[in-house]
C-alpha cells in the first residue's frame, strides 16, 4: 500500500502504481502528526504543482504562503535541494532523535551573540556536529526538535559554506509567527548577515584569535560598553 495523491482529496491509502504523484512521500510517525496537528486542518496536505506538472504535497502551507515539511527520517541532500527548489518558500523542522544529536549539538555551539532582541544567536562548528554537516547547506532555515523539554534551534543556511548560526526558537514562538503569517524568517536571516559582516570586519582588522568563540565574546562584551 502507498499513499496517493490527487488534486482535490487530501493523500489517501492506495495500490501501487507507476502514477503516483509524489515520490518524496514518507510513512508519517507520531511526530509528524503531532507537529500537524499544531496548525489548521485545511493548511495540511497541501498539493503543489510545478508548471511542468509535477506535483509533490507540502506538510503545511500557511496562509502567507510559506510551506513548513517536517523531517524525521534521513534524506538524500540531492532529494533536500530538489524539495527546496520545488517549494522555494519554506522551511524545514527536523526530528533530532539520533542518540548522537544532542550531545554533538551542544559541543558545537560557541559564545552567544545578540542578532534582534531576546533573539540571542550561537555560532556553531559543523566538524562537531552532524546535524550541521549534514543541514548546514540547506537553502533555506532548518529547525532542529530535540524532544518537548527543549526548544527549537533555528539553523540560518551556511555563510560560505564555513559559518553556522544557531538560535533558540520556543515552539510556541514558532507556531504563532507562523499562524500570523509574520515575517519572521527573512527578519532573522537580515539580522544575522548583519551580525556575521560586522564580525568579519572586525575579524580583518583585529585578526582571529585562536577559539572563534572567544572571539565572538570579545564582540559581545565590547558591545555592553557603549
Amino acid at each position: 500500500m502507498i499513499a496517493k495523491c490527487g488534486d482535490i482529496k487530501v493523500r489517501h491509502w492506495a495500490h501501487r502504481r507507476t502514477s503516483d504523484c509524489d515520490h518524496w512521500w514518507e510513512p508519517e510517525t507520531a511526530w509528524h502528526r503531532d507537529w500537524k496537528s499544531r496548525f489548521p486542518e485545511h493548511w495540511q496536505e497541501i498539493i503543489q504543482t510545478a508548471e511542468d506538472g509535477e506535483k509533490h504535497v507540502a506538510d503545511v502551507k500557511t496562509e502567507s504562503g510559506l510551506v513548513i515539511e517536517f523531517q524525521h527520517s534521513s534524506i538524500d541532500p540531492k532529494e533536500r535541494v530538489s524539495r527546496e527548489l520545488f517549494h522555494g518558500n519554506m522551511v524545514w523542522v527536523v526530528h533530532a532523535w539520533r542518540v548522537k544529536d544532542a550531545p554533538q549539538f551542544q559541543a558545537s555551539l560557541g559564545e552567544p551573540i545578540m542578532t534582534l532582541p531576546n533573539f540571542p544567536t550561537c555560532p556553531g562548528r559543523p566538524s562537531k556536529s552532524a546535524l550541521l554537516r549534514d543541514w548546514g547547506n540547506s537553502r533555506v532555515p532548518v529547525y532542529f526538535d530535540f524532544g518537548d523539554n527543549f526548544p527549537l534551534w533555528r539553523l540560518n543556511s551556511l555563510i560560505q559554506n564555513e559559518r553556522a548560526y544557531l538560535s533558540p526558537v520556543s515552539r510556541s514562538a514558532f507556531v504563532d509567527v507562523h499562524m500570523q503569517g509574520l515575517p519572521f524568517e527573512a527578519m532573522c536571516t537580515d539580522a544575522i548577515l548583519g551580525a556575521d559582516a560586522e564580525l568579519m570586519r572586525f575579524a580583518a582588522r583585529f585578526g582571529r584569535p585562536n577559539g572563534f568563540h572567544r572571539y565572538l565574546a570579545r564582540i559581545e562584551r565590547n558591545r555592553r560598553r557603549l
